[in-house]
């Protein structure tokens, strides 16, 4: 088999088995709530697993710290721990509806089915907001009971103490990447985090880049970790401000999520057509030159030793 095959049947293998998982994703959420928790939780975990394996080896490992990972923790310590705690599920539902899901548009995550690490992204952030939808609106099915939400929420729980957790861990990564980590951050110019991706990475483009960097593209200038946490707080306290209109009427929620899932389909309809279909058929060509030039390289000829 050659390279351009195999290539070519990988994909179509792996662009088969993300649309049974969404599929069989779409199964659970609708028919199968009680094993919501654990579909979740068993992708989710084995997903991070995997992509530290992929994103260690290419020194982006400082990505798993960011919000999103650390908001899917809360919501399976929660699931597992607490699941009766009000208190913790409005806060997972506030983050994990607000800006979890809403990242999906803000970072334009799409939805590639061939893709892992695009699949893996979604699972991030779209389970996440599904898992608390059915927590919500679906608790004695979802929870076998052991969670009874009520009806309406105050700002506090929806708005004032998710916001308060956010900060709090935008204040410990900075700890962790700007204080604990400097020395070894400089010693290893190669090692990516949100300050450098948006400093000097080719892709990083936009107005929230060039807000980030209107004091330089220095990554150890402290404005620029100053304007992304407060870029980040910003859109964070303006994504939450909606929450209690999600958390009180059911429409509202159902037409907000159906708004992000539209964006991510769109973004990966857009990636196929403009994107991946070029750069495909590109790879193909360079397979495809790699192996007609090895077939007339004339054959080595042997050593002495044979």
């Amino acid at each position: 088999m050659t390279s351009i095959e195999l290539l070519r049947r990988n994909d179509k293998f792996a662009f088969t088995i993300g649309v049974a998982f969404i599929i069989i994703s779409e199964y659970m959420f609708l028919c199968q709530l009680q094993w919501v928790k654990l579909w979740y939780s068993v992708f989710a975990i084995g997903l991070y697993v995997v992509r530290y394996q992929i994103y260690h080896a290419d020194k982006m490992h400082y990505f798993l710290i960011d919000f999103c990972y650390f908001m899917n923790l809360v919501l399976i310590f929660h699931l597992y721990f607490y699941p009766n705690s009000v208190v913790l599920f409005q806060l997972c539902f506030s983050l994990c509806t607000g800006p979890i899901a809403f990242a999906v548009v803000a970072w334009r995550n799409s939805c590639v089915f061939h893709s892992l690490d695009k699949m893996t992204s979604g699972v991030v952030h779209l389970f996440p907001p599904l898992v608390v939808f059915c927590l919500r609106w679906y608790p004695r099915e979802t929870t076998g009971g052991a969670l009874e939400p009520p009806e309406a929420a105050s700002v506090a729980r929806v708005w004032a103490i998710p916001f308060a957790v956010y900060v709090y861990w935008q204040g410990c990564y900075i700890l962790k990447t700007g204080l604990v980590d400097k020395w070894h951050m400089h010693s290893e110019p190669d090692l990516w985090t949100s300050a450098r991706w948006f400093s000097r990475h080719p892709t990083s483009k936009g107005v929230f880049f060039r807000i980030i960097n209107s004091c330089g593209t220095d990554e150890w200038d402290w404005r620029i970790n100053r304007n992304l946490a407060a870029g980040q707080m910003l859109f964070t306290a303006v994504i939450l401000s909606p929450m209690w209109l999600m958390y009180r009427y059911k429409a509202v929620h159902i037409a907000y999520l159906a708004f992000v899932f539209f964006v991510w389909f769109k973004n990966g309809a857009g990636y196929y057509i403009d994107v991946f279909s070029r750069k495909y058929q590109e790879e193909l060509a360079e397979l495809a030159g790699d192996q007609s030039a090895a077939a007339h390289r004339p054959p080595r000829r042997a050593g002495p030793g044979g």
